[in-house]
C-alpha cells in the first residue's frame, strides 16, 4: 500500500531551503508514503513543483528501518528546536 498527501507548504517560511530558494503561490508539495519491498521499512519522498520559482521539480527521499526493540523517546518539538 502506498499513502499520498498534499502537503501545504509554509507561507510564514515559503523557501524551498535554508539558503532562501524562494516559493512562489504556485507551489505544489506531494509527499508518498510506503513500505519497503521487504515490509522492514518505511520509504517517503517529497517532491516539489513551482512553476514561478523552479525550472524543474525538486525531489527529496527518506528511509527508516523498523526496529522492533527499539524504543521511541518522546521529544517536544518547539520553533526552536525545529530551527525556526
Amino acid at each position: 500500500m502506498t499513502g499520498s498527501t498534499n502537503a501545504s507548504l509554509s507561507r510564514s517560511q515559503p523557501y524551498v531551503n535554508n539558503v532562501g530558494v524562494p516559493l512562489g503561490p504556485s507551489a505544489k508539495p506531494v509527499e508518498r508514503f510506503s513500505p519497503s519491498t521487504d515490509g522492514s521499512g518505511l520509504n517517503y519522498t517529497l517532491s516539489i513543483t513551482d512553476p514561478d520559482s523552479l525550472t524543474a521539480p525538486i525531489e527529496g527521499r527518506r528511509s527508516w528501518v523498523w526496529r522492533p526493540a527499539e524504543r521511541v523517546m518522546p521529544f517536544n518539538c518547539t520553533d526552536k528546536s525545529a530551527g525556526r
